[in-house]
């Protein structure tokens, strides 16, 4: 279903309480390969890396307007943007989310810094 539509919005800004739906919807629509649009926050900022979609300033209609608009009228940058977005959802495979925490878990009990 994402990949018929040509550029996912996510118009609301994102909380902290909500932070795990916000991710997997975006990291949904780059899986996909897919440009995101998002509401400029810290969660949409780490998730959303450079080129895989762009940010607007929460409330801003006229600039998620235009920003929808860009990506629909140009498929080059969609299909870069797909590119892009799906090597960094690549990075955020659980696998690799899991290792991460576990090495983290394995430094801070064997009383190693965890800054590499």
């Amino acid at each position: 279903m994402l990949e018929q539509r040509p550029c996912p919005a996510r118009p609301r800004r994102a909380k902290t309480r909500g932070r795990w739906t916000v991710a997997l919807v975006i990291l949904e629509a780059m899986a996909s390969g897919l440009p995101v649009v998002a509401a400029e926050s810290e969660v949409t900022r780490e998730l959303l890396g450079a080129g895989a979609g762009s940010f607007y300033t929460p409330g801003d209609t006229h600039a998620l307007a235009s920003h929808i608009a860009r990506w629909g009228r140009d498929a080059a940058l969609r299909r870069i943007a797909g590119v892009v977005g799906r090597r960094a959802a690549g990075e955020r495979r659980w696998s690799r989310v899991f290792d991460a925490l576990f090495h983290d878990y394995h430094c801070v009990l064997s009383g190693r810094s965890l800054v590499t």
